[in-house]
């Protein structure tokens, strides 16, 4: 039952990381920072996340209590270097 939570609260964020339904997001990296899990997205090009950052990050609270930690969702620092991995 724990599985399918975390599951279903994923399936929320990803949902909400392609709102404007055009694949905007390309790719995800997460990672842990302090306390925060923090997943940083590559836009296509130079598409504009703030709606898919901002409805992402909307869904996340469930994703918090589930893994006991703060969740942020934003963009990538530098989207030319970065590398999934």
């Amino acid at each position: 039952q724990q599985l399918v939570r975390v599951l279903a609260v994923l399936l929320r964020v990803a949902i909400g990381l392609d709102r404007s339904h055009d694949r905007r997001v390309t790719s995800l990296r997460v990672h842990v920072r302090g306390k925060q899990l923090v997943v940083e997205v590559r836009a296509r090009g130079r598409a504009d996340l703030e709606l898919e950052l901002y409805t992402a990050n909307e869904r996340t609270a469930l994703l918090a209590e589930v893994l006991e930690r703060p969740v942020a969702v934003v963009a990538a620092a530098h989207p030319s270097t970065f590398t999934p991995g």
